[in-house]
């Protein structure tokens, strides 16, 4: 019984990351996880969920992750702060990707780090977190 219809999941992924990940501020991403899902149908919807424990050296620092699909296209991303220096602090966000082809697709969970005011060099290191997909009949 419960709440999905027979058929309803076509595919699932899931990447667990446990090892200190370090992201220096300055311009880029860094891949924190990667997932590969197969869509059947332009009409299947893709759910993306992530969750990433960091720790941050500045409490002036903003973090940024993204979802990217086949290395280049930018899903949607989230800004998280640091709330407190040397402290850990876990950001957790979700997103569907419903405009893609049928096929094989790589999807990427990505962060950069920014120090705004310009100052020294600072970073984040991740150390846990978890990736997963979804591919949904719709």
């Amino acid at each position: 019984m419960g709440v999905f219809n027979p058929g309803l999941l076509i595919d699932f992924d899931c990447e667990n990351f446990e090892a200190d990940i370090t992201v220096s501020s300055g311009p880029g991403f860094t891949d924190l996880a990667e997932i590969t899902l197969t869509v059947n149908s332009p009409t299947n919807a893709v759910w993306l969920n992530a969750y990433a424990t960091w720790v941050g050296t500045s409490a002036a620092d903003f973090i940024t992750f993204r979802f990217v699909r086949d290395d280049n296209v930018v899903l949607c991303s989230a800004i998280d702060s640091v709330d407190q220096a040397n402290q850990p602090d876990t950001t957790a966000f979700s997103c569907c990707d419903t405009d893609v082809d049928a096929g094989v697709h790589t999807y990427t969970l990505q962060a950069s780090v920014t120090h705004p005011s310009g100052g020294p060099q600072t970073a984040v290191t991740f150390t846990m977190g978890s990736f997963q997909g979804a591919v949904i009949n719709s």
